[in-house]
C-alpha cells in the first residue's frame, strides 16, 4: 500500500506541472529569463514564415505516450497488487483451514509428516484436497508405490490413515474405487468354480491392510477347505442404502501352519450393481404363525422354534419375495392385528435352521379372509441367499409341472 501511495503522488498531473515550463521552453528555442531581452525583439520578422519546429510534435506525442502509458501502467499495477492481496488472503485461509482439520483429527506431527509426503510437499490447497477426497487420496499412494520408497511401517502408517480419514465403505460420500476400503468384521458373500458348478458361501473379513484381504475359508466336514485350488474369488458387499457391488480377488495365501488364514489380494476393478427386490412369486403354502408384539420381539426368538403351543396362527403364503410375502389368515384372532407387530414363522423346504420373521405393513380385510402384508426383517446374509435359493427352486418346479 506504501508503494501505491508513493505512486500515487507523483501522478501523472503534478509530473506534467512539473515539467511544462522547461518543455516550452524547449519547444520554443527561447532562453528563460535572458539578460539581453529588449523592445526590438518584440517587432515582426516578416523575413520568413513561422514554423512550428518537428520537435515540437515529437515532444507532444512522447508527452502524450507517457501520460496513456503511466494512466494504463498505473492500472495494471493496482490490479496486480490486488491479486497478490487477495492470493495471500486465500493462502492464509487455506493454512488455517487445514491445520484446524489437523486438530480435529489430533493428527500427530508424524501423521502430519506422512499427509504432507503423500502431498508431495505440494501446496496447501492442494493438500486440502487430498485429505477430502478418496480418490485423490488413492493417486497419491499409487505416486508414492511407484517411487518403490514403501516398508512394512510406512505402508501401516498408510492404511491408519485412511481409517481416520474415513476413507471407507460405510462413508457414503466416498467412492467405492477399490478393496482397501473394505472394514474388518465385514461380511461378504464370496463364490468360486469348482467342476463346472458355482459354490456359494459366506465369509468374515478379518482384515484389512495394505497388503490384502485376510478372510475365514469356509469348513467342510469340519475342516477348512483349500481355496488355493482356486486362483480367483468372486466377491460381493453391501453398502446400506446405495448398491451392492463386485469384485474379484486373487487368492495369494493360505498358510498350512493355519489353515484358517486366507489371504486374498487387492483389485481396484469394482462393479457397482444396482439392488433389486426378487420376483415375487405365488405360493399357496400353509403355515402356522407366532405372534410377538414389537416392545416384546428380541432377535434371539429366531434361534428357537418354540411349542407348538406357541403357534397358533394358522395362515396361507399367499406370495413371497426375498424382501417379505402376502398371508391370508382365515380364522377369527382375538385381538385385531396392529401394524408394527411381528410375526415368526418356520419356512419348510428352505433349508433354515432359524425362524423367519417378519413385521406387519398392512392389514386388508376380503370377505371372510384377513390378508396381511409383511416385511422380512433381521436377515442376515445367509439367510438371505438361502431365501433366493428357495425361491429360485419353486420357480423351476412351476415351470417344470
Amino acid at each position: 500500500m506504501k508503494k501505491i501511495s508513493h505512486i500515487w503522488f507523483l501522478s501523472r498531473k503534478r509530473i506534467l506541472l512539473m515539467i511544462s515550463p522547461l518543455l516550452w521552453f524547449w519547444l520554443c528555442g527561447q532562453k528563460a529569463a535572458s539578460g539581453n531581452f529588449q523592445l526590438t525583439d518584440l517587432q515582426a520578422n516578416y523575413d520568413a514564415p513561422a514554423v512550428i519546429p518537428t520537435s515540437f510534435y515529437v515532444g507532444v506525442g512522447f508527452a502524450i505516450s507517457a501520460a496513456v502509458g503511466g494512466f494504463f501502467g498505473l492500472r495494471f499495477y493496482r490490479a496486480k497488487m490486488e491479486e497478490l492481496e487477495q492470493i495471500r488472503i486465500k493462502r492464509e485461509q487455506t493454512d488455517m483451514t487445514l491445520h484446524t482439520l489437523y486438530e480435529s483429527l489430533k493428527m500427530s506431527e508424524d501423521e502430519v509428516e506422512l499427509v504432507h509426503r503423500l502431498g508431495n510437499r505440494r501446496e496447501a490447497e492442494e493438500i486440502l484436497s487430498m485429505m477430502r477426497s478418496n480418490k485423490l487420496f488413492e493417486e497419491a499412494v499409487d505416486e508414492l508405490i511407484e517411487e518403490g520408497s514403501l516398508d512394512a511401517e510406512l505402508m501401516a502408517a498408510i492404511h491408519a490413515m485412511r481409517t481416520k480419514l474415513q476413507f471407507n465403505l460405510t462413508n457414503k460420500d466416498c467412492e467405492v474405487i477399490n478393496t482397501k476400503m473394505l472394514l474388518p468384521n465385514m461380511r461378504v458373500e464370496c463364490s468360486v468354480t469348482a467342476k463346472g458348478r458355482q459354490l456359494a458361501f459366506i465369509s468374515l473379513i478379518k482384515e484389512v491392510s495394505e497388503r490384502g484381504v485376510r478372510i475365514d475359508p469356509p469348513m467342510i466336514k469340519r475342516r477348512p477347505a483349500n481355496l488355493l485350488q482356486f486362483k480367483v474369488i468372486k466377491c460381493r458387499v453391501r453398502r446400506q442404502g446405495d448398491a451392492d457391488y463386485e469384485f474379484a480377488l486373487r487368492v495369494e495365501e493360505q498358510k498350512t501352519e493355519t489353515p484358517g488364514i486366507v489371504w486374498l489380494g487387492h483389485s481396484n476393478d469394482i462393479r457397482k450393481m444396482a439392488i433389486r427386490e426378487s420376483e415375487r412369486l405365488e405360493l399357496n403354502q400353509d403355515a402356522l404363525f407366532r405372534r410377538v408384539e414389537a416392545s416384546e420381539y428380541a432377535q434371539e426368538m429366531r434361534s428357537v422354534r418354540g411349542s407348538a403351543d406357541d403357534y397358533k396362527i394358522k395362515g396361507k403364503i399367499i406370495d413371497m419375495s426375498a424382501g417379505g410375502m402376502k398371508l391370508a389368515i382365515t380364522q377369527k384372532l382375538e385381538d385385531p392385528l396392529k401394524n408394527g407387530e411381528i410375526f415368526l414363522f418356520h419356512l419348510s423346504g428352505a433349508s433354515l435352521l432359524e425362524n423367519m420373521a417378519a413385521t406387519v405393513l398392512a392389514t386388508i380385510p376380503s370377505g371372510k379372509q384377513l390378508n396381511v402384508h409383511l416385511q422380512f426383517r433381521d436377515s442376515n446374509a445367509l439367510t438371505r441367499i438361502k431365501l433366493l435359493q428357495f425361491l429360485h427352486r419353486y420357480k423351476k418346479q412351476q415351470v417344470a409341472a
